[in-house]
């Protein structure tokens, strides 16, 4: 464990270099955008370690030196230092309390009564814990959804414009400064991606959360410093499937600005399918004991074959439905035992 003495120190460092990256990745620059894909793991890495006090003493010494930094940058404007201090909140900071606070979460049991009771000890050295990544993934997909809906009620306005058409006009001045003498056919690939760019970009977001908490808790796990046990993807479990089967249909029935929003409200709450049709595969590797090369193999084609993914989506879907996972379980046990 980190001395006490030592506590403070970590926090406040962890938080400094926090800040540090979300101002490079801010930048623009290609290395910044590498580099700035690691401003969560420092606070996770103080959260999964030391609690959620000391993430939230990290995470508000991150936001000062940010408000201040840019500040200072621009001459002074204070403007720029809230927005960007917000954006760092609104991004980072409350996904990660979300991921911090959910995986701290004590177990709870029922006692003769009927009565939830917490254990004494609030964070038990199990050796797994299946329930984690569930309350994890659901936490973190129903925050970016509500992100998502007040970004996109946001940006609408009387004169009919919404976040797609921003997102549009965006796209179009970016591409008239990189090549100025395209015409809108040639544009016609990317402007038929715009609706779905939301969802996209929300992925996006959800596997860097997700990327950088796997990371934390590795490397707190080999120094014995990790609060929580490791859950293991192969018996990964999704939430209830009622608001993905509300907004699918949602998506199909409704018309306009609302279509689009369920659409892509949509895409977020498939992620949790998406993890469940690659926990089907973990386990298949396991349960049949094949080479973990195939794992890589498999992951590298995810990248070049987009549509591999919506089929790993609808094994999760199957899976949560009929949970082929224990059927082949206890099918291969009975044939064990002779039964």
């Amino acid at each position: 464990m980190v001395a006490k003495e030592h506590k403070s120190v970590v926090t406040l460092g962890a938080g400094a270099a926090s800040a540090l990256l979300f101002l490079i990745l801010s930048q623009g620059q290609f290395l910044g955008f590498l580099l700035g894909y690691f401003t969560p793991l420092p606070l996770l890495m103080v959260g999964l370690s030391l609690g959620i006090d000391a993430a939230l003493w990290s995470s508000g010494a991150a936001v000062l030196l940010i408000f201040l930094i840019t500040s200072a940058l621009a001459s002074g404007a204070l403007d720029a230092g809230m927005t960007m201090g917000l954006s760092f909140i609104f991004i980072f900071v409350l996904p990660l309390l979300v991921v911090i606070k959910r995986a701290l979460m004590p177990d709870q049991h029922l006692n003769e009564n009927g009565i939830q009771k917490i254990q004494s000890n609030p964070y038990p050295k199990k050796k797994h814990d299946h329930h984690v990544a569930e309350r994890i993934v659901s936490g973190l997909c129903l925050y970016i959804c509500l992100v998502l809906i007040l970004v996109w009620l946001a940006s609408a306005d009387g004169s009919g414009g919404s976040l797609v058409a921003s997102i549009e006009t965006t796209l179009r001045d970016v591409m008239q400064q990189i090549a100025p003498a395209s015409s809108d056919r040639d544009l016609q690939p990317l402007l038929d991606m715009v609706p779905f760019l939301p969802g996209i970009f929300a992925f996006s977001w959800f596997m860097i959360l997700c990327i950088n908490t796997v990371i934390a808790q590795s490397l707190l796990q080999r120094r014995g410093l990790n609060l929580r046990p490791t859950p293991v993807l192969r018996h990964f479990l999704p939430p209830s499937g009622l608001m993905i089967l509300v907004t699918g249909l949602a998506a199909i029935l409704a018309s306009g600005e609302l279509s689009l929003l369920a659409l892509n409200l949509t895409l977020i709450l498939a992620i949790p399918y998406g993890l469940v049709g690659l926990a089907m595969v973990h386990w298949a590797v396991v349960h049949w004991q094949m080479s973990a090369i195939f794992l890589f193999f498999f992951y590298m084609a995810l990248f070049f074959i987009p549509v591999l993914m919506v089929i790993v989506v609808c094994v999760g879907v199957i899976d949560r439905a009929i949970d082929i996972r224990r059927l082949r379980t206890l099918s291969s046990n009975q044939y064990k035992s002779g039964e």
